[in-house]
């Protein structure tokens, strides 16, 4: 069974790396989120929320935090917010563990 929700990192070679956090931040996400905001289907909603949450980088989601926790009450009355929340923190958490290994690995390395 494939994954229903596809991501990919290839957006071409017209971008630089270093400006796409910034233009995600200032111009896709909240156009992005406007959009979802103003969908008013529950199901997609909450269908939108987790594509957001497995489609952008992890680092991209804890600098664009605030944003799309602010977006949350905006959505419907039937969004699984808990879900939508759980699933975010899950993949954070993950995140979180990762950098502590790769930290961990770096001061071995050192010594």
């Amino acid at each position: 069974m494939e994954p229903m929700v596809s991501c990919k990192d290839d957006i071409g070679p017209a971008v630089p790396y270093a400006v796409l956090p910034r233009l995600m931040e200032q111009l896709v996400l909240p156009r992005l989120m406007e959009q979802i905001v103003s969908c008013k289907d529950d199901i997609a909603q909450q269908y939108l929320m987790q594509c957001v949450i497995q489609c952008f980088p992890d680092a991209f989601h804890l600098g664009t935090l605030d944003a799309l926790l602010d977006s949350m009450p905006q959505l419907q009355p039937g969004v699984k917010i808990h879900t939508v929340l759980a699933s975010l923190m899950d993949r954070l958490a993950k995140y979180a563990q990762l950098i502590l290994a790769l930290m961990r690995l770096l001061e071995m390395k050192r010594l």
